[in-house]
């Protein structure tokens, strides 16, 4: 277990924090390995299983590079080599199932 995962597991039973408050904590150990908790411990602390809500085509669309990439890291989203906003958006949305509609 890590560090957070008593001090998290305690405040949730005592109703402190919320399921949003958590995944916060699984957002931050992603980027952080170390500082938060991982999906499994979020999933051992209230019972269900982590997810993250997937993005509509159009959400992404509008995100920046900076939030492409941290929407990608959240979701496990390999965006290795890719720079260009083209490139990454095409990446995410194949990993998503999010097909793009050719113009006629």
């Amino acid at each position: 277990m890590s560090s957070k995962y008593e001090m998290l597991a305690t405040r949730w039973k005592r109703g402190y924090i919320t399921k949003e408050t958590l995944r916060g904590w699984v957002a931050l150990n992603n980027k952080r390995p170390g500082s938060g908790i991982t999906a499994a411990e979020y999933a051992e602390i209230t019972g269900e299983p982590y997810y993250i809500e997937a993005a509509t085509a159009a959400e992404l669309d509008s995100m920046t590079v900076a939030q492409l990439k941290e929407y990608a890291a959240d979701r496990g989203i390999s965006l290795a080599g890719l720079t260009l906003k083209a490139d990454i958006l095409a990446a995410i949305k194949t990993a998503e199932g999010l097909e793009e509609v050719a113009a006629e």
